[in-house]
């Protein structure tokens, strides 16, 4: 091999190096860009009314919907978990998700359509966890009708 074959091996070798680093600091460069809700010119305020604006504040909140019927059926499902959190607060405002505990979650059975309580030992999803004889008491109430979520 000569000298100035050599030569060449190592000019190419520097030219590979700054190419590699080049795109390393392109890698470090990109930014992660975090989900934020479309948005759209309807929501529901606290107080369960449509409102047919927009507002940056309810964008990045999560609460506007691209319609009418989007908005409504959302509202439908925070009234239902809002209640869900304000029996909780007012049965066991201190209970937090307990590892390897009983962790009662009360879900709508829709083939049967009854109540029920479910129980966790780990954590499964986002949800309001009980302990279980508050969920089973709050199971009870709502197939009876007494509590409306």
């Amino acid at each position: 091999m000569t000298q100035q074959t050599i030569d060449e091996i190592k000019l190419q070798i520097d030219i590979l190096r700054n190419k590699v680093n080049q795109l390393e600091e392109e890698e470090k460069e990109k930014k992660i860009i975090p989900w934020e809700p479309k948005g759209g010119d309807f929501f529901f305020s606290s107080g369960g009314i449509l409102v047919g604006f927009s507002d940056e504040k309810c964008q990045t909140y999560g609460i506007e919907r691209t319609s009418k019927e989007q908005a409504q059926k959302a509202r439908n499902k925070v009234r239902q978990f809002q209640r869900l959190l304000a029996y909780h607060d007012e049965y066991c405002p201190d209970y937090e998700f307990i590892e390897n505990g009983t962790n009662g979650i009360v879900f709508y059975d829709i083939e049967i359509k009854i109540w029920k309580v479910d129980f966790y030992t780990t954590w499964a999803f986002i949800s309001v966890y009980f302990p279980k004889n508050i969920a089973e008491d709050l199971v009870k109430k709502l197939n009876s009708g007494e509590v409306v979520l």
